[in-house]
């Protein structure tokens, strides 16, 4: 039997559905993630690299344990999304989404020398987009229904199959959502989609990898609150002049 490692993570979205930013709401995930062992072993075929991958199976499983799991925040208005987390954070960054084009600013200071910086990511594009064919099925399931913290979601189901033209192989993807029009974070932010497919947001997401379908990811509202800081959406002065 093989041995399956679970890893769940604790996020933190805040919502705010008003033009000014007053009305804001947090929203906290719990996202469980399993590895199939038969596919580290496969990993470990490949790199031929059996101390690497004792490691990296050994970091995966202290992360079980550890108390303070990492935490991911959306602040979400109409014209950006303010992204945070609690690990791997750079001096005095600042992360956020342009919800209609789907590019994540980063801002950040040098470690080293201090400076103002920034990088730009497009959450849905590949950058070697050319070189892929994506293809979506959409399937609404209104008639199941789930009541998650007070919102009323039915399912959808999306697959997500990308085709690279050049060397002719194929991911497909499956994400299995229960989904809300009252929240303004769109699902396909969340989840990274490569195509802008849908503006609905999610409560409740399950990912699966149909190469791989013992190893997936669940995530899930666990609680939203209200009146949360709203002066976090705000641009630090001192990124300001990187826009220019």
């Amino acid at each position: 039997m093989n041995e399956i490692i679970q890893i769940k993570y604790d996020i933190q979205i805040c919502i705010d559905d008003k033009d000014l930013g007053f009305e804001v709401k947090e929203i906290d995930l719990n996202r469980e993630f399993e590895l199939e062992e038969e596919r580290l072993q496969t990993e470990k075929d490949k790199l031929e690299e059996e101390k690497f991958i004792e490691e990296w199976t050994g970091a995966w499983k202290k992360r079980i344990e550890k108390d303070n799991m990492e935490c991911f925040i959306y602040t979400v208005n109409k014209s950006s999304i303010k992204y945070e987390r609690n690990q791997y954070q750079l001096p005095e960054e600042f992360i956020r989404i342009i919800p209609e084009s789907g590019i994540m600013q980063h801002f950040y200071k040098d470690e080293k020398t201090h400076e103002a910086k920034i990088t730009k990511f497009n959450l849905h594009h590949n950058p070697d987009s050319s070189d892929w064919q994506i293809d979506y099925k959409i399937e609404e399931i209104k008639s199941e229904k789930k009541t998650i913290l007070g919102y009323e979601c039915y399912k959808m189901n999306i697959e997500q199959k990308r085709t690279n033209v050049k060397n002719d192989w194929e991911i497909v993807e499956i994400f299995e959502l229960f989904v809300t029009d009252k929240i303004n974070l769109p699902a396909r932010l969340v989840i990274h989609l490569w195509e802008p497919v849908t503006e609905l947001c999610a409560l409740e997401i399950k990912r699966i990898n149909i190469h791989n379908p013992n190893s997936f990811y669940v995530q899930r509202a666990i609680e939203i609150k209200n009146e949360v800081d709203t002066e976090k959406l705000e641009l630090p002065k001192e990124y300001a002049n990187l826009l220019i």
